[in-house]
C-alpha cells in the first residue's frame, strides 16, 4: 500500500468514531473530531530547516502534546518524559536495525512499528490518556532524532516522512480501540451481573 494512505485511513476511522460511535454526553467529542480533520488537512504540508524537508503535522502534534502532558500530576508528568525517552530509543534502534538488517522483517515494516508502539504503551500506562501521549511524544523524539541521523549520514529522509504517520495512526488507532472493547466487555459484564441478581430475586 502506498505510503500515507494508512494515515488517511485510520485518520477517518477515529474521526467517525468520535463523531458518530463515542458517548454523546462526552464533551470531547468535538474537539478529538477537529483535531483528527486539522491533522488531516496538514498532512500534505512540509517546510524546510537547514535543507531537511520537516511535516508541519509533526511540529503541531509535539505543541499538542506537551500541552495534553502538562495537564497530569507531576508524578505521571515525569513518569510520562521517561517512557516517552524509552519510546524514542526504540524507535530510532527499530529504524535503523531495518536499514542495516532488514531480513528480520517478516511484515510491512509501518505494521510492525506501530505494533512495537502499542505495546510499548500497553506495558509502561494504564491510562489511555498517557498511552497516546507517550506514543506520540516518543515516536516524534525518535522520527526527529532518526531523520537527523540520517541528514548526518546524507541519506535524507525527512523527517516526518507518510510511512512515519502510518505508524503514528495506527498505534493510535490500536490503542483506542483496545480500550472501547475493555469498556465495552466491563459494562457487558456489570449487564450479565444485573440480569444473574435479578434471576436470584425471582
Amino acid at each position: 500500500m502506498m505510503e500515507g494512505n494508512w494515515f488517511y485511513w485510520f485518520a477517518w476511522m477515529l474521526w467517525v468514531i468520535s463523531t458518530f460511535m463515542m458517548d454523546k454526553d462526552n464533551r470531547n467529542r468535538f474537539f478529538y473530531a477537529s483535531i483528527l480533520l486539522v491533522a488531516m488537512i496538514l498532512f500534505p504540508y512540509h517546510f524546510f530547516i537547514g535543507g531537511v524537508e520537516v511535516s508541519v503535522l509533526l511540529l503541531i502534534q509535539l505543541v499538542a502534546a506537551f500541552i495534553f502532558a502538562s495537564r497530569l500530576k507531576l508524578s505521571l508528568q515525569l513518569f510520562s518524559v521517561l517512557t516517552s525517552f524509552m519510546t524514542m530509543l526504540a524507535y530510532v534502534s527499530f529504524q535503523l536495525l531495518s536499514i542495516l538488517d532488514p531480513v528480520w522483517l517478516i511484515a510491512d515494516k509501518s505494521l510492525l512499528l506501530a505494533a512495537t508502539l502499542v505495546l510499548l504503551a500497553l506495558l509502561l500506562h494504564k491510562s489511555v490518556f498517557c498511552q497516546v501521549i507517550m506514543i506520540v511524544l516518543g515516536s516524534s523524539f525518535g522520527e526527529v532524532l532518526y531523520g537527523g541521523l540520517l541528514h548526518y549520514y546524507r541519506m535524507d529522509a525527512g523527517i516526518g516522512t507518510p510511512a512515519y504517520f502510518d505508524s503514528l495512526l495506527i498505534g493510535i488507532s490500536s490503542v483506542a480501540v483496545l480500550h472501547m472493547m475493555k469498556v465495552f466487555l466491563a459494562r457487558l459484564e456489570q449487564h450479565i451481573y444485573l440480569l444473574e441478581k435479578e434471576k436470584q430475586k425471582l
